[in-house]
């Protein structure tokens, strides 16, 4: 779970981004070895509930709040 409280959304703090939760899931599975080496997957969720949220802004002559990852599965 990741979480982000209030804060200034540039150095003037002209503007606030508002505090966020994000949920993020994962699993790793180790496996039998396989040709003498270790293995192992894993697989997982990131922004499980697909929360809309704004983690940072931009300041480069006009002001930009950045929007967050959608949901997003993951397996390595």
């Amino acid at each position: 779970m990741r979480y982000s409280g209030e804060r200034a959304g540039d150095a003037a703090d002209s503007y606030h981004l508002p505090s966020y939760t994000v949920t993020d899931l994962s699993m790793k599975f180790d496996l039998p070895k396989m040709a003498g080496a270790d293995t192992s997957v894993a697989f997982g969720v990131r922004n499980v509930f697909d929360r809309t949220y704004d983690p940072s802004s931009a300041v480069d002559g006009s002001m930009r709040v950045l929007a967050g990852e959608p949901r997003r599965f993951e397996m390595r």
